[in-house]
């Protein structure tokens, strides 16, 4: 079943309840709607539960996507560091050369 008709079966059956509250107002004491709406509440939280269950599968998994993403970036950045430091020392090569012009200029 479909998290949305999880979700919609889950508005009917709130709105039978409902419907059943307001007829048990109405009726006084019957003993098929009491039963009814007792019925009706057991199964909005066995729904309830289908949805909480099935979002939880869904943020276990982006849970697992973003633990992979952030593995990669640390290999990304354990591999940039090498880099870093090269053109770091490029630079200071550069910066080398510059003071040396403006020494002469």
């Amino acid at each position: 079943m479909t998290s949305s008709a999880k979700k919609q079966a889950l508005q009917r059956v709130k709105e039978a309840k409902r419907t059943v509250l307001a007829a048990l107002r109405e009726n006084g004491e019957l003993l098929n709607l009491q039963e009814l709406y007792l019925f009706l509440n057991q199964t909005e939280d066995i729904l309830s539960m289908a949805v909480i269950d099935e979002q939880l599968a869904n943020l276990q998994s982006a849970q697992k996507k973003l633990e992979e993403i952030t593995r990669r970036i640390k290999e990304d950045i354990e591999g940039l560091e090498d880099v870093a430091e090269k053109v770091e020392i490029a630079t200071k090569a550069v910066k080398g050369v510059t003071d040396a012009f403006k020494t002469i200029a």
